[in-house]
């Protein structure tokens, strides 16, 4: 039962974003059981647990199923919608990693990452570019300006 409702929170959790998951992904993201539980005891749950749970839960109608994506009761539409910001996102990850070179020439500079929608490849047209830049210690004003 702690199985159940750990996947069912997991798969709510990101229909709040579109964002039906697959297998590998509720397997990955699955939030703990032992979090839902009144007495927590960790373990270890495997994907054929979670793969045969998920296949109960689709026989007893809790989640839908549409090509290997899962998701809440009637939001089938998140499948497309997913495939559809999947390759706005691949458009997206181009355009952001020609711009991601230029800075290459900015001092200081000692990471850059990409965050947010496009991190997870659930991007729309009008998603903007979530960065997180690193700059050397000491140095941040300086960078900035370089940066800016």
């Amino acid at each position: 039962m702690d199985l159940r409702n750990s996947i069912l929170a997991t798969l709510a959790y990101y229909d709040i974003l579109d964002f039906p998951l697959t297998l590998f992904e509720t397997n990955k993201y699955l939030i703990s059981p032992s979090r839902l539980s009144k007495n927590p005891v960790p373990e270890t749950i495997s994907l054929g647990q979670v793969a045969g749970e998920l296949e109960n839960l689709i026989n007893s109608r809790f989640i839908g199923a549409k090509n290997g994506f899962y998701f809440l009761p009637g939001r089938d539409a998140l499948y497309e919608l997913r495939i559809e910001r999947e390759k706005i996102a691949a458009q997206k990850w181009k355009k952001f990693l020609r711009i991601a070179k230029w800075f290459q020439a900015v001092p200081y500079l000692r990471a850059i990452f990409a965050s947010g929608s496009l991190a997870m490849n659930n991007t729309d047209h009008e998603s903007d570019f979530d960065v997180l830049a690193v700059a050397k210690s000491g140095r941040l004003y300086t960078w900035r300006i370089f940066l800016t």
